[in-house]
């Protein structure tokens, strides 16, 4: 019988990865760069580091981490692979240990050659035999190195942990805070989504978190009398997302540019107006007004005053204190901006806050830009598919990068932090405010019962952040 020719699925993916390295070396190799290797310190200062973060890498390197991880899961015994999911809380508890004792300055100050445990455990006080198996479970992982028995050095993903240096403080305090309190609330989901009396609750007050820490809402404990340490490395934490994943006017976003003089925009919950004033950088002749609650307004009247004190004085930009759930004192808005808001909050008060400024809206005029993640759905999709997508224009990043088959049409492993930000991490969803990330679906729904109709949306390339541009109807 003849031998079928049939490629199998495992070396489908070998194949993508091998045409993706290519690529990959070729973009290296025309920059005069040798690509970083695991085994140093990362240097973000380094030309061959920065290239990683280059716009025609990032999709490459995406796609090998879905292709690589698809090819993992497929090789192992579904039992294993499933195992290994079931125990990664394992990885994210000694990530915390190692943070907490400082391990990685400690091995910052020891040198290439490394520090054995007893001389790390003496400096940060844990016993040795229980350090030693953390520090082993992450090597296996690959962060860390055990460049000889029980002894330890830094490497490429161990560095970054290390708060000595001024680019990672921030990116340190947001792994403490992942593997602190939104590891254990992650632990809470199943008892919350359990119980009759919080499974399909949407109030703050029913957040799985607080099973834990017994608080009306996250922000009530955060503030807690004690928990000083625990607010600062949150808001640490959020800093580091914030600078990440900024922002307002990134390239590939709305275009505030094509805006007439004098058009107003309405920052909702915009926090002390950094949105408004990055904006206004490039945008000199547009109008803002900045909302939130009475005690952050105090505080962004000092932050204006301080560095632009002409916006206030001129009219330029208006700091109002306002409750984006109680009515819309703005009746004039062109646009109102709703950045990084409606994802801490679930459907029916996300809902909420866009009716209040439906109401305050002038239809066919108003328009709102809503700044947020869309998540893509793990099957491939036809947009008619969609409820009320059938109309929107896309711009920018999602347009672009086609998934070669086989692969899952969101990239599997290489998104994922989408869907754990979704579920409980950083972002505070599911497992600390009862908010989520939303699909395109859930976008749509949400503006329609609320009087909006999404007109466009714009995928700045290499952000996992969409700019939704909306109408009221």
């Amino acid at each position: 019988m003849p031998t079928s020719t049939k490629v199998s699925p495992l070396r489908h993916l070998v194949n993508i990865l091998s045409d993706t390295v290519a690529r990959i070396d070729e973009k290296y190799a025309s920059a005069n760069l040798e690509f970083p290797t695991l085994d140093k310190p990362f240097d973000g200062k380094d030309p061959a580091c920065l290239l990683l973060s280059d716009s025609d890498v990032v999709p490459l390197a995406s796609l090998i981490v879905a292709a690589a991880d698809q090819l993992i899961v497929s090789a192992r015994p579904p039992v294993q692979a499933v195992f290994d999911m079931a125990h990664s809380h394992t990885v994210a508890a000694s990530l915390r240990l190692t943070c907490e004792t400082s391990v990685a300055e400690i091995l910052r100050e020891a040198g290439p050659k490394g520090l054995h445990v007893k001389d790390i455990a003496a400096k940060n006080k844990q016993h040795p035999d229980k350090l030693v198996r953390a520090l082993r479970l992450l090597a296996t992982h690959h962060v860390f190195i055990e460049v000889s028995p029980d002894v330890f050095t830094n490497n490429s993903l161990s560095s970054v942990l290390d708060t000595g240096k001024s680019t990672e403080a921030l990116f340190t305090q947001l792994t403490r805070h992942s593997t602190d309190d939104a590891m254990k609330a992650s632990a809470f989901i199943t008892d919350a989504l359990l119980d009759p009396v919080t499974s399909h609750s949407e109030e703050q007050s029913d957040s799985p978190c607080l099973r834990l820490f017994k608080a009306k809402s996250y922000f009530d404990y955060l503030y807690t009398p004690g928990n000083e340490y625990i607010g600062a490395r949150f808001h640490a934490a959020m800093g580091h997302f914030a600078s990440s994943e900024s922002s307002a006017a990134v390239p590939g976003g709305f275009p505030w540019e094509t805006l007439s003089e004098g058009t107003r925009i309405v920052d909702v919950g915009g926090g002390i107006g950094t949105a408004c004033e990055e904006i206004m950088k490039k945008n000199p002749l547009l109008k803002f007004t900045v909302q939130d609650l009475q005690s952050v307004s105090d505080h962004a009247i000092t932050y204006w005053d301080q560095r632009e004190p002409n916006a206030i004085q001129d009219g330029q930009v208006t700091i109002q204190a306002h409750d984006f759930f109680a009515s819309q004192p703005v009746h004039d808005a062109d646009i109102f901006l709703l950045r990084y808001v409606l994802h801490n909050w679930s459907n029916s008060k996300a809902i909420e806050i866009l009716k209040r400024l439906r109401e305050a809206a002038v239809p066919r005029k108003t328009k709102v830009v809503v700044i947020d993640g869309i998540i893509k759905y793990a099957c491939t999709v036809d947009r008619k598919q969609i409820h009320g997508a059938e109309d929107i224009v896309f711009e920018g990043s999602d347009d672009k990068n086609e998934v070669p088959a086989g692969l899952l049409s969101n990239l599997g492993r290489a998104e994922a932090r989408n869907y754990c930000l979704d579920l409980t991490c950083g972002c505070r969803m599911l497992g600390e405010l009862n908010g989520q990330e939303r699909t395109l679906g859930n976008h749509t729904r949400m503006m329609e019962a609320s009087g909006w109709k999404i007109r466009k949306i714009y995928s700045p390339e290499g952000r996992r952040i969409s700019h939704i541009l909306a109408e009221a109807v």
